[in-house]
């Protein structure tokens, strides 16, 4: 049947003798006056424009359906001819797909898959040539492989939504390719040790139907899905786990004696995957020192641009088990050593601090300091009338609240011996901490100031009593460069290295520069300054960190929480 042919009216008759469209769908068809040629012209875009009432399951149907109606219309007589043309000159080189619907029955992909996913692409040889085989070269149609699934057209959704999908439907999307492949293979022994070529390919048909997930984010470099060199990648990882998932040992290929240390060591560690990509796995396989060792080579010769910061966030992902295996050993490394093998935690105005945080503590409140500054100020000028203006000097809303929390909250008194007399730096950071802002808190210098040469105002002390290290420390804190004390930029300074927090430069830069701020301490398991101690017992509550604050924050976020509440009923 030709559906260009069919009026409104009759299309939707002809679709509900189908029974796969819900009746609801139907009458949407109809409401907006679809007839049989504007149906064939359906897409996902302008699908989702103008039926964004129509949910993904029902819109995968939708498309399904157009794709069959368009692979059933008759050819025209200049098609017919070309593409007997096309097929003639092709035959020369190279014997056409055959054409064979496969059926898949699996948990991750349920609909039947046309073998001829596989594009073949044939590219002219110059007269004084003849075609070779060199000239063809087969490139997955990973998006038509995707789109004939559920599971798989919203992985695409995914894509088209954030350019990079999130770990979910990343996964996913490795699990249908892989699981097409083992199936339009056989599902025998050797599927599940493809040819480096067919991983090659399905590698450069992800990044060509998807150009933002390649290794620059345009349409270039394939190296995180399968890397040739290493056989590793999101693809060569997810074959290893089903070899070792489906394969009894009597049907695993038989290595030389010579390659198998080497080969033992790549087989049983994880190279882009995290360890929780294989979480369903029989045997918990750990990372290797070798191949975490490659993993954070490679994020240390990788430049933070625009387009490598997918590849980059996914590589910080796949080392952070072994990552904080390190940091946690005896002696702990400092926060330098830590930036300094681990560079990307300072790229990206904080995204790969925020997102480690996010791995350590997944239950957190998403909390902005924002929602508390005028519940803050209000609490103050009204009960803390004095500290209220001490601290007025500060112009900018948010730092005068952060510094006002720490004034209301007790201090953390400094023990000492009678006899031990107070030196010159003690002195000094006595003062310094009493200043406004709190210089263990916020520094503030003119706009243009060399932050690379900048010296803390306080002097290194002693780390806490609960601290296995003998060594002075130097705590974190914020740097603002500011002429006007309301908008600048900031900084966050620790042991030598600092981090440029990415904000907008016309608005307010605290909100967001706190939060990578605390954030860090937690990344970095660095201890805060004594004199913070309350301050971020305070912030570790409302962040969802500790549930047992002192009384004196228990009181004040009582307070807090009471005028908001009275400020939204008014």
């Amino acid at each position: 049947m030709d559906i260009s042919r069919l009026t409104i009216d009759e299309l939707k008759d002809y679709l509900q003798t189908l029974n796969r469209l819900k009746p609801q769908t139907l009458q949407n068809l109809q409401d907006e006056e679809v007839d049989g040629e504007a149906f064939l012209l359906i897409n996902e875009a302008n699908l989702q424009k103008n039926f964004s009432d129509i949910k993904a399951g029902e819109r995968f149907k939708v498309l399904q359906l157009v794709e069959e109606f368009k692979r059933a219309l008759p050819q025209s007589n200049d098609e017919q001819s070309s593409s007997s043309q096309l097929d003639d000159s092709a035959s020369s080189s190279f014997d056409p797909l055959p054409v064979e619907i496969v059926f898949v029955e699996s948990n991750e992909c349920t609909a039947p898959m046309v073998s001829t996913s596989v594009r073949k692409t044939v590219e002219s040889p110059p007269p004084s040539e003849t075609p070779s085989t060199s000239a063809v070269e087969q490139v997955m149609d990973v998006k038509d492989i995707l789109m004939q699934s559920a599971e798989g057209f919203r992985v695409v959704e995914n894509i088209q939504k954030n350019r990079w999908p999130d770990d979910r439907h990343r996964k996913k999307m490795i699990s249908i390719l892989t699981d097409y492949h083992v199936k339009s293979t056989g599902a025998n022994r050797d599927s599940y040790y493809p040819n480096p070529i067919d991983k090659l390919m399905m590698a450069k048909g992800i990044i060509r139907d998807f150009p933002t997930l390649a290794d620059n984010g345009n349409g270039e470099g394939y190296l995180a899905w399968y890397d040739p060199s290493s056989c590793k990648g999101f693809l060569g990882k997810k074959f290893e786990y089903l070899r070792e998932k489906h394969l009894k040992p009597t049907e695993k290929r038989k290595i030389p004696k010579d390659k198998k240390k080497s080969h033992a060591s790549s087989t049983t560690s994880s190279t882009m995957l995290s360890d929780h990509d294989n979480e369903d796995s029989p045997s918990k396989r750990s990372k290797t020192d070798e191949n975490y060792d490659d993993m954070v080579k490679k994020l240390s010769r990788m430049e933070a641009t625009s387009g490598s910061k997918n590849i980059i966030s996914s590589l910080m992902e796949g080392t952070f088990s072994e990552r904080h295996k390190w940091m946690n050993q005896r002696p702990k490394p400092s926060g330098a050593q830590i930036l300094t093998k681990f560079i990307h935690f300072k790229s990206y105005g904080g995204l790969m601090i925020t997102e480690e945080f996010q791995r350590l503590h997944p239950k957190a409140v998403a909390f902005d300091l924002t929602d508390i500054v005028n519940a803050v100020l209000q609490h103050s000028k009204s009960t803390k009338k004095k500290l209220y203006e001490d601290s007025s000097c500060l112009q900018n809303d948010s730092l005068h609240a952060l510094q006002l929390i720490f004034d209301i909250l007790p201090s953390v008194p400094v023990k000492r011996s009678k006899e031990m007399p107070v030196t010159t730096e003690e002195t000094n950071n006595k003062f310094w901490i009493a200043s406004k802002p709190c210089a263990a808190l916020v520094q503030i210098v003119p706009a243009g100031t060399d932050v690379q040469g900048y010296q803390n105002k306080l002097q290194p002390i002693k780390p806490p009593s609960d601290s296995n290290s003998k060594q002075l420390m130097s705590a974190p804190f914020m740097l603002w460069l500011t002429d006007d004390q309301l908008t600048g930029e900031i900084y966050i300074l620790i042991d030598g290295h600092f981090i440029h927090v990415d904000v907008d430069p016309l608005s307010d830069p605290f909100p967001k520069a706190f939060d990578v701020f605390l954030k860090l301490f937690h990344v970095l398991a660095v201890h805060y300054h004594p004199q913070l101690k309350f301050f971020f017992n305070f912030f570790e509550f409302v962040y969802g960190l500790n549930n047992k604050p002192i009384p004196s924050v228990r009181a004040l976020v009582g307070a807090l929480r009471t005028i908001q509440i009275e400020t939204n009923n008014n």
